[in-house]
């Protein structure tokens, strides 16, 4: 046995730090997404025992992030946080889309269209018509 070479050694680093932003994780989504993107930016497909990798897991928690951001009422950061999640190509996105565009329309005012209240027309007056007389035998 000797010392590590210096591959090895990085290696040893980026999985604490995958183990570091795993620790934080649905406790922390800030710090979760800040150690998987500093673990994503050199080594993306390192993944745990799931096979998660650290760059679906900075998805995620980014996900996490931007769903903490809407129900604060902060509809803009979760948009921005939405748009940084879908950087990453997952076909996991198309289930967050529905939220994602709910969160959007709500940053830029949008809101579901409500249909027009309409009056009913006026009733037209016209003269009474006689009813018809029905001869009797």
């Amino acid at each position: 046995f000797g010392p590590l070479d210096t591959a090895a050694d990085g290696m040893r680093t980026w999985a604490r730090m995958y183990i570091a932003g795993a620790s934080f994780w649905d406790q922390d989504w800030v710090q979760a997404q800040n150690y998987f993107a500093q673990v994503m930016a050199s080594v993306p497909h390192l993944a745990d025992s799931t096979c998660t990798s650290a760059t679906e897991r900075w998805r995620l928690a980014t996900i996490g992030y931007a769903n903490q951001l809407w129900a604060s009422g902060d509809f803009c950061g979760a948009n921005n946080q939405f748009k940084d999640a879908f950087s990453i190509d997952s076909p996991n996105n198309a289930t967050v889309y529905p939220t994602a565009t709910a969160v959007r329309n709500q940053c830029v005012g949008e809101t579901t269209p409500k249909p027009k209240k309409t009056k009913a027309p006026a009733p037209t007056k016209t003269a009474p018509q006689p009813s018809p007389q029905v001869p009797t035998p």
